[in-house]
């Protein structure tokens, strides 16, 4: 009778181990909850974005250039009646510019506020990455200039590079220099919508 009690026993335990195992795994699933990317593609490498700052991606229609403005700005487009400027992500990257052709897009997001067009080669897919799966970004690959990478996610055979938005468009341009040797910091400041739908570009530099 007491080895079926014990037995007993052990199987209310295992059972309760069970239950608390599956428990912990459901708040992990919770926790882990997926984090939506857009990947496109510049020259021969996979990028992404979150897809809470993204809007839509569009074909490229005439990019106005705009005297003065910063080297990573191509211009200038009109989406819809709302003129957005247009930075060149190449360009920012410090990738060799190329020309526009049928798979160019731009990624219209949203940084601060405000609506930019991101030129690139080619939008790709939207991604759904758990937290847990974003590799850092090597210590010996980064710079001073690199605090705009979020870290790798590798997909199959290939390896994404996950940018943060806002970073990105906080442009320390590396082609000017201050007097004591300095790069220039150059924000792009793009007022919010207005009534009249018009928006300006601004650079502005510190004294």
């Amino acid at each position: 009778m007491t080895g079926h009690k014990r037995h007993d026993e052990q199987m209310i335990y295992a059972l309760s181990d069970a239950l608390a195992a599956d428990q912990e795994q459901g708040n992990k699933d919770k926790i882990e909850a997926k984090e939506g990317w857009v990947s496109f593609r510049l020259s021969d490498e996979l990028y992404a974005l979150p897809v809470e700052q993204m809007f839509e991606a569009v074909r490229v229609s005439d990019i106005t250039p705009i005297p003065h403005a910063p080297v990573v700005v191509r211009g200038v487009t009109s989406l819809r009646g709302r003129v957005i400027p247009v930075v060149d992500l190449r360009v920012r990257l410090r990738l060799p510019a190329t020309a526009i052709d049928r798979s160019s897009r731009i990624l219209v997001v949203e940084s601060v506020g405000r609506q930019i067009g991101l030129l690139v080669d080619e939008a790709r897919q939207l991604l759904h990455i758990p937290p847990s799966a974003v590799e850092a970004v090597p210590d010996d690959s980064r710079t001073r200039q690199s605090h705009y990478l979020r870290g790798l996610y590798r997909m199959g055979e290939s390896l994404v590079i996950l940018l943060e938005l806002d970073h990105v468009l906080r442009i320390t341009t590396g082609y000017e220099r201050t007097p004591d040797g300095g790069p220039i910091s150059v924000d792009l400041k793009i007022p919010q919508k207005t009534d009249s739908q018009s928006t300006s570009l601004e650079s502005t530099r510190p004294a």
